[in-house]
């Protein structure tokens, strides 16, 4: 029996692969129609032999003679021998293939996700490149109209400004007019305030005579009153005693007022302008400092300056008129510092009508630094109803914030 001549089977390779042989030993004087029937199908399949139209598979061949054939046998046998080898050895090289298929295929896969990376990269590159070109004639068309605009704007600026030039020099034309009017009224004015002026001095001349016939009035008034209870006193003396001829109001007084206490009651008898309250009386007896001649002068000044400067005349101002008038300095108020004090400001609170007013009005009329000589100081308030000066306290110097320190 001759040796079986092997022949190759090709089968069409993968792309970019080598070539993948199938070898099968076949009988000398066989071909591959005759010998393909007799492999199975499975195994066909395996090895993907593309059978011609002309051969059956074995399955569907026509069922065997009676009398076996010895070729046939002894390709049985063969094939059984050597099927099971080959069927191995195809296996693991088509394993082997679909190993490198599968590289190769994973290789592509990542050849592929590379090109759709560079792919996109560059899709975006060129997005940006027309986004940016998009923009750039964005920018240039904003550009030309800005500029436009800006023309536009600087034109109408500049008529504005054309305008507001004529405007100005008819605004000028207009103010020298005016000036010139103002100068014709100011010598108009100054030719009219001769008379004015005139009559404003007289207007203040007559104020005050107008005021000193008020403190004449009022002084013939305080004289009859004077007079009036000079008789009624007369009059009450029993008519068997002699007083002697009177000649005038002040041979009434017999005798000078020796204290501050006297000194008040004559005054508080002899005008009506100036009002005590029990608490200056009581002030008035607890004082027993020197210079009653000027405390007397301060009552006086109180009567005939203060009171017409509070109630009679008009634009003046009290504390400057009332020092040239009479020489003494008034004061309206307390500093801060003495009022924040408690006894300070109990000490300047005197009853009145019922009520606790607080006083801080007051004449100086002793020497503020000689606290131990009395330094005497009228309290008082302005009653604008009554009209009258309402003293409440007179003779020593109250406590102060620097009295306080100094004691």
């Amino acid at each position: 029996m001759h040796e079986p001549e092997w022949r190759p089977l090709h089968r069409e390779p993968p792309v970019d692969h080598e070539p993948v042989e199938l070898v099968a030993p076949l009988p000398l004087g066989w071909s591959l129609p005759r010998a393909v029937p007799l492999v199975p199908r499975a195994a066909r399949e395996l090895l993907k032999v593309e059978v011609p139209d002309t051969v059956k598979p074995l399955d569907e061949a026509p069922e065997e003679p009676d009398e076996p054939d010895p070729l046939l046998g002894a390709v049985e046998d063969w094939y059984r021998d050597s099927r099971e080898g080959r069927l191995r050895t195809s296996v693991a090289e088509l394993q082997a293939t679909i190993e490198r298929e599968r590289l190769l295929r994973r290789d592509a896969e990542e050849r592929l996700a590379q090109a759709d990376r560079l792919v996109e990269q560059q899709v975006a590159i060129r997005v940006a490149e027309e986004i940016g070109r998009y923009q750039q004639e964005s920018l240039e068309e904003l550009q030309d109209a800005v500029r436009r605009a800006r023309t536009k704007e600087r034109n109408a600026l500049l008529g504005t400004a054309r305008a507001a030039e004529a405007a100005q020099r008819d605004l000028g034309a207009q103010v020298r007019h005016l000036q010139e009017a103002n100068r014709v009224l100011e010598q108009r004015v100054a030719e009219l305030s001769a008379p004015h002026d005139a009559l404003e001095r007289e207007r203040r001349a007559r104020e005050l005579t107008e005021a000193a016939w008020a403190r004449q009035l009022s002084d013939a008034e305080n004289r009859a009153r004077r007079l009036q209870a000079e008789l009624d006193a007369v009059r009450s003396q029993p008519r068997d005693v002699d007083l002697g001829p009177v000649e005038g109001p002040l041979d009434a007084i017999r005798t000078i007022p020796t204290s501050l206490r006297e000194e008040v009651d004559l005054f508080a008898m002899l005008q009506d302008r100036v009002e005590f309250l029990p608490s200056a009386l009581l002030s008035a007896d607890k004082y027993h400092g020197p210079d009653l001649d000027r405390y007397w002068a301060g009552l006086l000044a109180m009567h005939d300056h203060l009171w017409p400067l509070k109630f009679l005349e008009e634009d003046v101002q009290i504390s400057r008129d009332f020092k040239e008038r009479s020489g003494f300095e008034y004061a309206a108020n307390e500093s801060p510092e003495t009022l924040a004090i408690e006894e300070c400001r109990r000490a300047r609170t005197f009853r009145y009508n019922g009520e606790d007013v607080l006083m801080t009005n007051h004449v100086k009329i002793g020497n503020p630094s000689r606290y131990a000589d009395g330094a005497l100081r009228v309290y008082f308030l302005f009653d604008a109803e009554r009209r009258k000066l309402v003293v409440g306290h007179i003779g020593k110097h109250l406590p102060t914030k620097g009295w306080l320190r100094s004691t």
